[in-house]
């Protein structure tokens, strides 16, 4: 009996530890980003109105369409943008107020905070991979640390 009580023990142990890592994440330009606890997405996501965060240079020099996601939690806002793109380096996208920064050992740009009227406030990051420029947009910058993988 007491076989029996150990091993179902042993087993609800292994299904909550496996639940407990187990966080939602979407696939973006190849890459899968974990979306924040208590987000939702976003059914009328309209990406044009995030690439303001972008310079109009980069734009006019996509090589493809443009994949992302937009996910909520009240007002608090989880952007995910992948831009596909001939760039290379990350000083081609510098815009004027940006930060060289490191984050989940990506070297890219973390933009200050600005503001939406639709959302709170938020900031981005952008960093070059793979031939895309990725853009997380979110409330905050642990938001983004912890979407994106090592």
């Amino acid at each position: 009996m007491n076989k029996k009580i150990f091993f179902i023990f042993i087993l609800l142990v292994a299904l909550i530890s496996i639940s407990a890592v187990s966080a939602e994440t979407k696939n973006v330009g190849g890459i899968n980003f974990t979306i924040p606890e208590g987000y939702t997405q976003n059914e009328d996501f309209n990406s044009m109105e995030w690439l303001n965060v972008i310079p109009g240079t980069v734009l006019e020099e996509l090589t493809g369409e443009i994949s992302a996601i937009d996910y909520r939690n009240g007002q608090d806002v989880f952007v995910v943008m992948a831009l596909p793109s001939n760039v290379t380096a990350i000083g081609d996208i510098f815009e004027t107020g940006d930060a060289k920064k490191t984050i989940s050992g990506k070297d890219g740009l973390l933009s200050p905070a600005q503001t939406n009227p639709d959302v709170n406030q938020y900031v981005s990051f952008k960093y070059v991979e793979n031939g895309y420029i990725y853009v997380v947009v979110a409330s905050n910058e642990s938001i983004i640390e912890n979407a994106i993988p090592t």
